[in-house]
């Protein structure tokens, strides 16, 4: 045991809750900056004109209490919101029949969405 636990003692329930609700916080907060400075990067690279394709593992199919149903994978929705911000989705860019991929990964389906997207 180090010197501060050694005289502070053990730490409460409630410490290790807030730990635990401050390190997934943390996670969060990375996870979305990480998110908003590799559009960033992106965006820049696309800069002014141009166009580039995304594809986004947005659904899995999982069991999810006891039933088996499409869930959205992961925080998708806000790395969506992300790249709304900075792109513009052109939808007109790519046939409907080729913008959703239904694929399987380790036995496991998953629906990929595909984007043109267009710097802003």
């Amino acid at each position: 045991m180090n010197h501060a636990a050694a005289r502070l003692g053990r730490p409460t329930e409630k410490d290790v809750q807030t730990m635990h609700r401050t390190r997934a916080s943390l996670r969060e907060e990375l996870l979305v900056e990480q998110v908003k400075r590799h559009c960033d990067e992106i965006a820049r690279i696309m800069a002014p004109d141009g166009v580039g394709f995304a594809a986004i593992a947005l659904h899995r199919f999982a069991e999810d209490e006891g039933r088996w149903r499409w869930l959205l994978c992961g925080r998708m929705n806000m790395a969506l919101r992300i790249l709304a911000e900075r792109f513009t989705f052109r939808h007109d860019l790519l046939p409907p029949d080729e913008a959703v991929l239904r694929i399987e990964v380790d036995g496991a389906s998953s629906v990929v969405q595909l984007f043109a997207l267009q710097h802003k």
